[in-house]
C-alpha cells in the first residue's frame, strides 16, 4: 500500500529543488564556521589546557 501526499505543492519538482538549495546552503554555512574556527594563523595558537583535579595519591 502506497501513501500519497494530499497537498500537491510537495509533489513538485520546483518545490525539491528549493529545498535541496536550503539543505546545501545550510551545508556551506556548517563548513564555513568550522573550518574559520580550526583555521589559525600561526602554530601554537589554539591552545588546549586540561583543568580536571586529580584525587591525591596515597604512598
Amino acid at each position: 500500500m502506497s501513501l500519497t501526499s494530499k497537498n500537491e505543492c510537495y509533489k513538485t519538482i520546483s518545490y525539491g529543488i528549493k529545498r535541496l538549495v536550503k539543505v546545501e546552503n545550510s551545508i556551506e554555512d556548517k563548513l564555513r564556521r568550522q573550518a574559520k574556527r580550526y583555521n589559525k594563523i600561526y602554530p601554537g595558537e589554539m591552545l588546549h589546557v586540561n583543568t580536571k583535579r586529580l584525587p591525591l595519591l596515597k604512598n
